[in-house]
């Protein structure tokens, strides 16, 4: 039942210029209030992630008395000497046997295009490979 604005008396416009401004207000307050919930929950999903040791003070938790149990007495622990002895555990292997002794045996020299003289042979290396 609101009166149209044109027909209200002063006192009745600064009445509603208040309910407005108060109703701005609160609307203003929430969406500040519901923007700082979004940037926490962005924050939690999409920052970094650490694990980070909290005290029990801080959260407001009870400690429990674990101080208070009477401790355990530890008994003296007995010593025994032993002497044993024992094999040398086998070396490994040191790798592949060679190949058998009837397989052909083909080697491969694979030379520069350029001409090497005058240059130093430096090494070579060696491969075993078996076709089948």
């Amino acid at each position: 039942m609101q009166q149209a604005k044109e027909n209200m008396t002063k006192k009745e416009l600064l009445d509603y210029a208040r309910k407005l401004e108060t109703s701005y207000n609160h609307t203003r307050q929430e969406n500040e209030y519901l923007k700082f919930r979004i940037s926490e929950l962005q924050r939690l999903i999409y920052g970094s992630k650490r694990e980070r040791f909290t005290s029990n003070d801080v959260i407001g938790q009870k400690k429990l008395p674990f101080e208070d149990l009477p401790k355990p007495t530890e008994e003296p622990k007995k010593k025994e000497k032993v002497e044993y002895y024992r094999e040398k555990p086998k070396k490994k292997h040191p790798g592949r046997a060679d190949f058998p002794g009837h397989l052909p045996v083909e080697e491969v020299w694979i030379e520069p295009d350029q001409s090497t003289d005058g240059l130093k042979h430096i090494g070579y290396e060696t491969k075993k490979e078996l076709d089948y």
